[in-house]
């Protein structure tokens, strides 16, 4: 998916989807059903201190798969949660999905079930620390043949301590990527199930 953006870096991304630069970019989940459990994750973000939540921003992807009504839940969860966010409703092409994912620094997933999207793969391939839970690890298997270090959770009560233990490896990071991001990225590029997909993603990085 790097060859979707004409090399425009992850700063033009953020500019983009009006996302503050100088706030860390947390994108939750990838649609807009209510399996992707975002009003748990925003109850759970709410409990962050105050001193945290000033330097997040929230994008929340809407665009497909809506459930009919859910986005009025969650733009009053993201009210009540105290954080600064929208909700991305518009349907994107996947150049346009390119951007969006490269815009963010961490990506929430909390799916009750999936059969390995590549939403999150597309997340982790082009840098965002991943914070997913982990009764769905055995559908990423790759995450077990790379050094990429992700952060799980196997319950949402402790998603919050969990996020606060990746956000501060995120801000002692020097380029604010993952460990063995480049690791992961080589095995996916040698994966045969990457050969369509990942020529696509090359010029974000």
């Amino acid at each position: 998916m790097k060859k979707m953006a004409d090399a425009i870096n992850k700063d033009d991304c953020k500019r983009e989807f009006n996302i503050p630069l100088d706030k860390i970019s947390v994108h939750i989940g990838y649609n807009g059903s209510t399996i992707q459990q975002h009003l748990l994750i925003l109850e759970k973000l709410a409990l962050l201190a105050p001193e945290i939540k000033k330097i997040l921003y929230i994008t929340i992807p809407c665009g497909y798969g809506i459930t009919p009504g859910y986005p009025a839940q969650i733009e009053q969860a993201l009210i009540n949660c105290g954080i600064e966010g929208s909700l991305q409703k518009e349907y994107l092409d996947k150049t346009h999905t390119a951007h969006l994912r490269n815009s963010a620094d961490i990506f929430i997933y909390g799916n009750e079930t999936d059969s390995k999207s590549d939403s999150p793969i597309e997340y982790m391939y082009l840098g965002a620390y991943v914070l997913m839970p982990e009764w769905l690890l055995p559908n990423y298997q790759v995450l077990n043949k790379t050094t990429y270090t992700y952060y799980s959770y196997n319950s949402f009560e402790l998603l919050t301590p969990t996020f606060n233990s990746l956000l501060n490896d995120f801000e002692q990071s020097d380029n604010s990527s993952p460990n063995g991001l480049q690791d992961f990225q080589n095995w996916m590029e040698k994966d045969n199930s990457w050969d369509v997909l990942g020529p696509l993603w090359k010029k974000l990085l």
